[in-house]
Parts: structure tokens; sequence; C-alpha cells
């Protein structure tokens, strides 16, 4: 192998690590996700995600019989146990799926449905 390649392919991985180290990756830069735990009831769903915020965020969603999807008036920060509820409106209907969409920044990531 030339001195030549040897030099070039040292420099490809100096920038390949530099890159890597570079890159944030979710946990370290913005918090995470865990486990959902959802709820749903006649009326309405919602549920909390475990985690840590701020950009992994959720929010609650609900799927009626003659309507939706409806979702909760707010965001949470994954982590805050307070929870979040959405409900069905006036005519429509019982709730038939539903829980919490989970968020990072953004981009919807998933969803825990009860």
């Amino acid at each position: 192998m030339s001195k030549r390649n040897v030099l070039l392919r040292a420099a490809a991985a100096i920038a390949m690590s530099a890159s890597l180290l570079a890159a944030p990756t979710p946990a370290r830069a913005a918090g995470w996700i865990g486990a959902c735990y959802p709820h749903r009831g006649s009326g309405g769903a919602g549920g909390w995600c475990d985690g840590n915020g701020p950009d992994w965020q959720y929010r609650a969603i609900v799927y009626c019989t003659m309507g939706g999807p409806y979702y909760s008036v707010m965001w949470r920060w994954a982590g805050d146990r307070r929870g979040l509820s959405a409900y069905c409106r006036s005519g429509s209907g019982t709730a038939y799926l539903g829980g919490v969409e989970y968020w990072y920044r953004s981009e919807m990531r998933g969803h825990a449905f009860a």
C-alpha cells in the first residue's frame, strides 16, 4: 500500500470518527422516552409516558365511534406523570381506541393505545 493511500485512509477514519462524536444522540442531547401508560374509558382516553423532555413529548388521543381523532389541548414532556386526556365530543359516540402519541421534537415516533 502506498504512503498516499495510507494517509487518505487515515484522514477518512479521522473524519468519520469526528462526525460520529459531533452528532448528538437523542439520549445525550434531548432526554429519552420510556414506557407509556395509556388508559381508555367510554368517553375518552389518555395516559402518560415515562422519560425525560423537553424534546420527547406526548399528547393524548382518542378515536370515537362517530368521530375523531380528538387530541388533548396540550402536550407534556416525557416523564410528566400528571398525564393528559382527550374526550369524545358530543354526538361523536363512545371511545373505542385511544391513549397517547409520543413525539421527538416535531416528529411522531409512536403511540400506546388502550
